[in-house]
């Protein structure tokens, strides 16, 4: 999923966010649910759908994968670099992180623009190096 995000096919990606968040849900337990703690990995994998759905304005998936994520920072909020919000916008990345953003912006809600705001989220976490402490 991560490949195909930063090839700019987002929806693909989500597709496979979707899946693996199916699977570490399947093995390791909804957080939702009364004695289940999910996998710290998952974490990732919300904040990323969460993103995708403000972008998308798609208010549902947004409740639902603020409510997961929430469930998550319960047991895993200590060493979490990822924080829950709408997507930084390009305008907001210093020259650092802009340097490392391939294309241009493009119509709003396309991939390539879903893709844009992706990136200058988690660049902010590669600029500060919390992404690589945490992984």
């Amino acid at each position: 999923g991560y490949l195909l995000e930063k090839s700019g096919q987002v929806a693909a990606s989500v597709e496979e966010y979707l899946h693996a968040l199916t699977v570490l849900d399947e093995a390791w337990g909804d957080p939702r649910k009364r004695g289940c703690r999910g996998h710290p990995f998952a974490l990732l994998l919300t904040w990323k759908l969460g993103l995708v759905a403000y972008c998308r304005a798609d208010a549902r998936a947004i409740d639902k994968f603020a409510d997961y994520f929430r469930s998550l920072m319960l047991h895993f909020a200590g060493g979490s670099p990822f924080v829950w919000g709408p997507p930084a916008k390009h305008s907001q990345m210093s020259a650092t992180e802009k340097g490392t953003l391939r294309g241009d912006v493009a119509s709003p809600g396309s991939d390539l623009e879903v893709g844009v705001l992706l990136w200058a989220s988690e660049a902010k976490l590669w600029a500060r190096a919390s992404l690589w402490a945490w992984w």
